[in-house]
This record gives C-alpha cells, sequence and structure tokens, in this order.
C-alpha cells in the first residue's frame, strides 16, 4: 500500500526555519553579548568602587596616622548601606583590623559571576605625608583599606537588565516574525496557494493557464514560474493537439485500407467482438474477384487498383445502409449487415452482385449467418472462407453456404498438400513395376512403373497425384519419379533384353514445361542410362492448357530414342483429335473397355474401332487391366499383342520384378515396336 505523504507548508517551513535560525543566532549573540556586557558592569562596579574609596584614602590615612579612632568611625559611616559593598575593612600598618563594616545580603552570587570577575576584593593602601618646610620627606605607611564587592547585588542588577532585554526582544522576535509572516504570505503563501488550487482543479481536466489575478503584483521569480508554466501549458496544448490528430490519424490508417479506404482486418475483428456482444442474427459475406491475378497480369497493377475501388462503390451501393465493409485482402471484401430473413432470401440478394459487376468480372461468394455458421469472429469468418471457396469451386460467379462437407475437404487437401510436399523434399516413397507382356509368346517385353508411397497414410497415391495437378506440384514430384527410375535400372541397363521398355507416366504439365526433355538428357546422362530404355505416358487432360508447348514437346521427344504413348485412350475430352494433332508411338486402351470383355457390346464397339486407328495409324497398341484368358482371346483375335494386368503379374518391388525378368522365357523372342 502506498504510504501517505503529509503535506508541509512551505510558507511554515521558511518560518519554522527562519526562527531556529534566529533563536539560535539570538542565543549565540545575546549570551556573547550578555558576557560582554557583565564583564563591562563589573569592571565598571569596580573602577566606581575603586573612586569611592579613593575620595577617603587620604582621610583615613589621616586618621589612621593620628590614631583617632572617631574619625576612623565617621569615615565608615560614610559607607553604610552603601549596595556595592559587601564587606569594607580597615587594617593599621601592623596587620590589625581597626574597623569592619558588613552591608547587603551576604548571599553568595552564582558560579557564573565568580568566573567573570573572581577577583571582588579591592585593596587600597595608606599612606600619610607628613607636611614638610624644608626637605620632602617619604610618605609613611600607616595601613590598609579593603572593600569586598557585592556580586551577589551586582547580579541581581544585571539579571533584571537581562529580563527586561530578553523580553523586549522575545516582544521584537515575535512581531517581526508575525510581520515576516505576512510579508511572506502575501509575497509568497497566497500566490503559491492560488497556484495550487489552479493546478488541482486541473488534475482531472484539460490543462491549463495559470492567473493570479493581480495586475500590481511585481514582476518576480513567481511570475517568471507562472509564465514558465503558462508557457509550457500553451506547447502542451499545441503538443497535445498535434498528438491528437495524429492519432486520430494513426487510429484512421491502422483500421482502414489504404487503397479502397474501406476498413481492414483489424477493424473487421473489432467490429466483430462488438457484435458479438450485442448476440444479434446478422449477415456476414465473404467476396472474392475471380480471376484477379490475371487482370493484374494483363492490364497492369493501376487497372487492378481501379477494379478494386470499383468493387468497393459496387457493394456500398448494393448492400443494405450501415453495412460494415472491409477490404480483408488483395482481392477479397467482408461484408456485415443486419438480416433477419432466410438465408435462401440472402443467396438471391448477394447474387445480384454479380450482375452489376463490370464488364468481364465476376465474384465467388461465400454466404454465412451468425450465430448459424459461427458464434465468435475467428470460426465466423472460417465459415465464410469455406464458404467462398466452395463458391469459386463451383465454377466462379457463384454463391454458396458453409458445408462442414466442404471443410472437411478443404482439410484433407491441406493434408494431402502437407504429406506431398514431405515426400517431394524426402523423397519419401518408392516405385513398384507391373510387365508389359506379348500375349503370343509370354515374355516380359517392358514394365510400367507405378507410383507409390514409402509409408502407410490416410491418403492413397492417386489421391496424392491428383493433388500434386491441381497444385503444380506434379512437375518437381514427377522430376524426383523419373530420376529414381533412372537411378534404379541403370545398373541393371546391361541385363534387360533387348527392346525393354519401362515406361513412366509424365503429367501433361510436365510435358508443356520447356525444359521436359533436357530434364531425360541430363538424368540420362548423370546415369549412363540411354533414352531408348525409355517410354513416356502422357494423358489427355484439360490440365494441358498450353497445348502448343505440350505438342512440341511430344514431337521432340519421338525425334529421339524416347517412346511417346498414349495412356487412357478412349476417356479422355477428345483421345481422336489429341492423337491426330500430336501423334504417337503407341496407345493404350483403358482397363474400362477391356474388363467388359467379351460381352460388352459397347466396349466390343470401342476395340474394333481402336484395331481401326492403329492400323490406319500405323501405331502399337497396349491392353491395359487384362485379368482372365477371355479378355486375352478377345484382344489376340482383334490382332492386339501387348498387355499388361493382373492375369500376368501384380505391381511388383524393384527387386521382386528384376528377379522375374531374369527368369523369364519366351517361346519366340519378339522386340517392341518403336
Amino acid at each position: 500500500m502506498a504510504k501517505k505523504i503529509r503535506f508541509s507548508s512551505l510558507q511554515i517551513q521558511i518560518i519554522q526555519q527562519t526562527l531556529v535560525w534566529l533563536l539560535i543566532t539570538g542565543l549565540v549573540v545575546g549570551c556573547s553579548a550578555f558576557i560582554i556586557e557583565t564583564q563591562s558592569v563589573l569592571r565598571e562596579a569596580n573602577d566606581i568602587a575603586h573612586t569611592r574609596l579613593g575620595a577617603v584614602e587620604n582621610a583615613m590615612a589621616l586618621a589612621l596616622y593620628n590614631f583617632d579612632n572617631q574619625q576612623v568611625t565617621a569615615l565608615f559611616d560614610i559607607f553604610e548601606g552603601d549596595r556595592l559593598f559587601r564587606k569594607l575593612q580597615i587594617y593599621d600598618e601592623h596587620k590589625m583590623l581597626w574597623k569592619e563594616t558588613i552591608n547587603g545580603t551576604q548571599k553568595p552570587p552564582s558560579f557564573f559571576f565568580k568566573q567573570l570577575l573572581p577577583d571582588t576584593t579591592i585593596t587600597i593602601p595608606l599612606h600619610h605625608q607628613p607636611p614638610t618646610f624644608l626637605n620632602p620627606v617619604a610618605p609613611i605607611y600607616v595601613g590598609e583599606l579593603r572593600g569586598e564587592i557585592d556580586l551577589y547585588y551586582l547580579q541581581q542588577l544585571i539579571t533584571n537588565t537581562g529580563y527586561i532585554i530578553a523580553g523586549g526582544m522575545m516582544f521584537y522576535g515575535i512581531i517581526t516574525t508575525l510581520l515576516f509572516y505576512q510579508v511572506l504570505d502575501t509575497a509568497i503563501g497566497k500566490p503559491l496557494s492560488t497556484i495550487v488550487k489552479q493546478l488541482r482543479a486541473m488534475k482531472n481536466s484539460q490543462v491549463k493557464s495559470i492567473n493570479l489575478g493581480d495586475a500590481r503584483r511585481p514582476y518576480d521569480e513567481i511570475s517568471l514560474l507562472i509564465e514558465a508554466h503558462n508557457n509550457a501549458t500553451s506547447q502542451i496544448k499545441d503538443y497535445i493537439d498535434t498528438l491528437s490528430q495524429k492519432n486520430r490519424l494513426l487510429e484512421h490508417l491502422s483500421q482502414s485500407d489504404p487503397l479502397t479506404d474501406l476498413n481492414n482486418r483489424r477493424a473487421l475483428i473489432h467490429h466483430l467482438s462488438n457484435r458479438e456482444k450485442h448476440n444479434q442474427p446478422f449477415a456476414l459475406i465473404y467476396l472474392d474477384i475471380d480471376a484477379f491475378g490475371e487482370f493484374n497480369n494483363r492490364y497492369g497493377l493501376s487497372y487492378g487498383d481501379d477494379l478494386l475501388c470499383q468493387v468497393r462503390d459496387i457493394l456500398i451501393s448494393n448492400l443494405p445502409e450501415n453495412s460494415f465493409i472491409c477490404r480483408l485482402s488483395a482481392d477479397d471484401f467482408v461484408a456485415i449487415f443486419e438480416w433477419q430473413d432466410k438465408k435462401e432470401h440472402l443467396i438471391n440478394a448477394m447474387s445480384a452482385l454479380n450482375q452489376n459487376a463490370p464488364m468481364g468480372i465476376t465474384f465467388s461468394i461465400g454466404v454465412t449467418m451468425y450465430p448459424e455458421d459461427g458464434t465468435n469472429a475467428n470460426a465466423l469468418l472460417h465459415s465464410a472462407d469455406i464458404a467462398m471457396k466452395r463458391a469459386k469451386e463451383a465454377g466462379n460467379a457463384c454463391v454458396r453456404t458453409f458445408s462442414p462437407h466442404f471443410e472437411r475437404k478443404m482439410h484433407n487437401r491441406i493434408s494431402l498438400m502437407t504429406a506431398l510436399r514431405h515426400l517431394i523434399e524426402h523423397k519419401d516413397f518408392q516405385m513398384h513395376y507391373q510387365a508389359k507382356v506379348d500375349m503370343e509368346t509370354g515374355e516380359i517385353i517392358g514394365c510400367e512403373s507405378l507410383f507409390r508411397l514409402s509409408h502407410s497414410t490416410h491418403a492413397a497415391p492417386h489421391e496424392i497425384l491428383n493433388e500434386a495437378e491441381r497444385t503444380e506440384l506434379i512437375i518437381p514430384l514427377g522430376e524426383a519419379i523419373i530420376e529414381e527410375v533412372f537411378k534404379t535400372w541403370a545398373p541393371w541397363k546391361d541385363s534387360l533384353p533387348e527392346g525393354f521398355r519401362i515406361s513412366i507416366n509424365a503429367s501433361p504439365q510436365q510435358i508443356a514445361t520447356t525444359d521436359f526433355l533436357h530434364t531425360l538428357q541430363t538424368l540420362s546422362r548423370r546415369y549412363d542410362f540411354s533414352l531408348s530404355f525409355i517410354d513416356i505416358e502422357v494423358v489427355e487432360s484439360a490440365y494441358i492448357l498450353d497445348r502448343h508447348n505440350a505438342g512440341d514437346m511430344i514431337s521432340r521427344l519421338r525425334a529421339t530414342e524416347v517412346m511417346v504413348s498414349l495412356d487412357d485412350f478412349g476417356t479422355g475430352f477428345s483421345s481422336l483429335e489429341f492423337l491426330l494433332k500430336f501423334g504417337f508411338d503407341q496407345i493404350k486402351i483403358d482397363r474400362q473397355f477391356v474388363m467388359n470383355l467379351p460381352h460388352d457390346e459397347d466396349s466390343m464397339t470401342i476395340i474394333n474401332a481402336i484395331q481401326y486407328l492403329s492400323r490406319e495409324f500405323g501405331v502399337a497398341v497396349v491392353a491395359e487391366g487384362v485379368e482372365n484368358h477371355a479378355q486375352e482371346k478377345v484382344l489376340l483375335e482383334k490382332g492386339f499383342r501387348i498387355a499388361q494386368g493382373f492375369l500376368y503379374q501384380k505391381p511388383l518391388p524393384f527387386a521382386d520384378f528384376i528377379t522375374l525378368v531374369s527368369t523369364n522365357k519366351p517361346k519366340v523372342k519378339i522386340t517392341a515396336v518403336k
């Protein structure tokens, strides 16, 4: 607990200290003056005593010379009642006492007075000068006169005088102190009290100037103090005003977006927290501009800034009044407003935003309601973000609500992304191999490399590959897979059958890159493994956005020793067009057309069509998914010779597969078609 501070008036302190020093000084000066004055009085008394005794010296000497006792007594009577002398004595020349007179109270003086004048006895020798007419005669010693000063009497006189002086000094001191106090109170006390009162009045209010209101006051230190305070107050006011303006500006900048002047994320969180306290339903929408990055790249950043400002104006114009609108990030906006109607009506109302969008611009909008989709700021924003991503995945220009199922899907994507990055960085995967077999001879003429995970995870290999395709991480993953194949097979190149091909599935995104062939050639040199062993399998896919580069790369690959195959033929968007445009060395019949043989008429029709195309285009055919002899028989009858499937061998780790190749003994050796 804080110690209570006791107030002590400055004026009283000055008086107290002045009185203390005056008292000390007065005591020292008074005592010194008293001692000096006492000694002076005693010396003067001694001189007076000498004078009085000297006045009767000659008469006393004559009386003593003449042995006139009556005259001696008469002379002593002169000093009767004289309070200056305590005792008077006369002795003859033989030291015999003739006469003694005692006066006063006979009380002893104080030790102090004895110390001031310890010798209080006056002795006057008596000499008689006989009269002569001729030669002078020396004076005759006849005795001595002794007188003892009454110090007690003098002590009383000096003490009474000291009391009078001390009383006068005390009276003077009191009067002086009162006058001094009055002067201090007028010159210092009252002005300081006024200053203190005004300062206390400012304690809980704005800083103000001090004014004593006395125009006649001299220009002194207090005036300087007040002037300094008022100058400081004026400067403080100016500083506070400037600081307040800057604080308001900083507050605005800290809670607003500098481009659109809308609220920012910080203001949004604060607004949501305040709304939670009222616990009233409201709507929160999350709006994202579709393909905003492409507009920035195509038209420049200034166009993008103008577009963001247009979106701001659209939101202000089309949302309910008093809506809280925030620019959350680059092209993401959040709006909050009162909404008591159904969520379906809210979806319809927000769909109108796309109708008012600038030409060529669409919005993906997520719609949420409080507290239905979230009971706090973070939960509600998360739900709105999930709803917006759901709208974007639905094809842009859509409005969607929050869906727990879609949220789980997004979480699964995040898990897949994490696993994907880990296995790319640590190469935490392995390759299995499934044989390609000549159905007539049973010879293993090649194999397909299949991606497998090294450790068990919650995701399947195809989920990892699909996520890699979607996020464009398929390019570094594909390079890691190709390198793994080269590194694994290079030591066994001399023991492989003639014409043996290892198929590697290449992503359409990889094929569209300009350095794909360079990567293959670099790995071929690094591991001393010829490209004549490699078969690149390409799947037609919507992911091939740059078809020109993809076609150019396929042509460049076919110009080398690399074989290029079109995988899953018949299942793509336009397989025939793909085949005609790019050209391939080999096509693979998708397993879904093989597994229904021989009884499914549609599958037979497609097989017949593929038989015709392979003959017309001069490309080899590989049938995938052969699982029984009936399927094999149909394929042989159609003139197909190469197949792979569980009828021959399931995918095996490399060690098991290389053993299988080494022990494979065909009836008639054939070579795969190039």
